[in-house]
């Protein structure tokens, strides 16, 4: 169906439908992840507002499949100013997915590395390894968490995106 799919999905992807281990009211979590993961290869811009209203509500596939347009990636660069930590994270981690504006996505993941949240931290050294684009500017930033940063799975992270980028 393609783009003709897309209010469908949106309606599922926003609608409190009861599942089998869903509260009355609240989204079903795992067709929500299917409708947005649909989404995300229909690419229609439409959907951008729907599924950037969704990050932070932990579903898995949200950052991801915005991810998967130019919009989407602008939304999940501008969420990575959120001042909800849960939401900067899914931003973070779906920049590794991004299919477009590298250059934009991997200079805010270097931003990122600077967060006051320590996952932050870690999803945008993780995205930077799913990403594999060795910006200068995310080398340094990634080289300076691995040698310095107080918390030993984000030194980690960032030493494995480092290692990804074959620095």
């Amino acid at each position: 169906m393609g783009d003709a799919a897309v209010p469908a999905l949106v309606e599922v992807l926003t609608q409190p439908r009861r599942g089998r281990d869903t509260p009355e009211g609240e989204v079903d979590i795992a067709i929500a992840n299917d409708a947005a993961d649909v989404l995300g290869d229909i690419g229609d811009p439409r959907a951008v507002p729907y599924l950037q209203g969704m990050l932070g509500e932990h579903l898995m596939v949200v950052s991801r499949a915005l991810a998967r347009t130019p919009e989407g990636v602008d939304a999940l660069l501008e969420a990575l100013g959120d001042p909800n930590e849960s939401v900067r994270m899914e931003a973070a981690l779906g920049l590794g997915f991004a299919k477009a504006n590298h250059a934009s996505a991997t200079t805010a993941l270097a931003t990122a590395l600077s967060d006051s949240s320590q996952g932050v931290w870690h999803n945008a050294a993780n995205a930077a390894s799913i990403l594999r684009h060795a910006d200068p500017v995310l080398v340094a930033s990634l080289a300076t968490v691995a040698e310095k940063d107080s918390t030993e799975h984000v030194r980690k992270m960032a030493a494995r995106a480092l290692r990804e980028l074959g620095r």
